[in-house]
């Protein structure tokens, strides 16, 4: 019981006052901005139905509530399974001989979510989802990418120029540039996909597209993109300022995926994005540098 309390103790001390604020943001919005209820009225009285029997819109609210909730989750188990030296939990791959670096634990549990998601929208058969999963991408989206990724690489620079932040040197999966340069970037590589497609099945996909039917356009849009700068408190950038820069990026891809209906083109620009934001960092701290 004890390195589970301790472990509960860690999830909540990681998680920023902000980023509360930012699962009672989506909450309230499902709920107030919903335009039809999952409970279906009786005699006078609100009687909660069945889950295959829950109207459209009530899906909805579950899967975008889950969403939200979904942060939290994945936080929890993620402390529980690697455990933390500060307040005395085991790490469990540790106690089963599992030489597993946390990345892989952390990727795979949000990854897991989100197939938890999809197979959750297709046990429902009277309702149709749309989690922005089709292909579609324009020529002109060619135009759009490289102008996301000058206005990825202006931003970063301006926030490391004017605010001088010093990262530490990267280690994504456990690889470090000491253990050789190909390695090095063969793992940031890995890092952008994996993390850019986390991120879009989850924001522009189930997020975005729970929220369609539920609210406004720039509603969504705009909701979308605050958590996903919430959530972004202690990326890269940090603080405030990425917070702002995540945000705005966040709205902008949202709004790109709700008019293709698709959120691969946010995902090819995300990956190049998040390399871009891998090479710059490392570069600047050094860990290019090495070897």
């Amino acid at each position: 019981m004890l390195p589970c309390m301790a472990a509960m103790q860690e999830f909540f001390w990681r998680m920023h006052p902000l980023q509360y604020l930012a699962m009672l943001v989506i909450l309230l919005a499902a709920v107030v901005y919903s335009r039809r209820e999952y409970l279906t009225q009786r005699d006078g009285q609100f009687i909660p139905t069945a889950l295959s029997d829950l109207e459209p819109a009530g899906h909805l609210k579950l899967l975008a509530i889950f969403m939200l909730v979904h942060f939290g989750l994945v936080r929890l188990i993620y402390a529980l399974i690697i455990g933390n030296k500060a307040w005395g939990t085991p790490s469990l791959l540790d106690l089963a001989g599992i030489p597993v670096h946390p990345d892989y634990i952390y990727y795979a549990l949000e990854l897991i979510g989100v197939v938890a998601v999809l197979l959750y929208s297709r046990r429902i058969t009277r309702v149709r989802f749309h989690f922005n999963l089709k292909f579609r991408f324009l020529p002109v989206d060619i135009l759009i990418t490289v102008g996301f990724l000058a206005l990825t690489f202006g931003g970063l620079y301006g926030y490391q120029y004017y605010f001088g932040e010093n990262h530490g040197q990267w280690s994504p999966f456990g690889i470090s540039a000491e253990m050789g340069r190909s390695k090095f970037l063969v793992a940031g590589a890995l890092f952008a996909v994996v993390n850019a497609l986390q991120e879009e099945l989850w924001f522009r996909g189930v997020l975005l597209g729970s929220l369609r039917t539920l609210m406004r356009a720039r509603h969504q849009v705009l909701l979308q993109g605050l958590v996903f700068g919430l959530i972004h408190w202690y990326g890269t950038p940090q603080g405030i300022m990425g917070l702002v820069l995540a945000g705005g990026w966040g709205v902008l891809l949202g709004a790109w995926t709700w008019r293709r209906r698709s959120l691969w083109p946010a995902f090819i620009v995300h990956v190049f994005a998040d390399w871009l934001i891998f090479a710059y960092t490392a570069a600047k701290s050094g860990s290019l540098l090495a070897n």
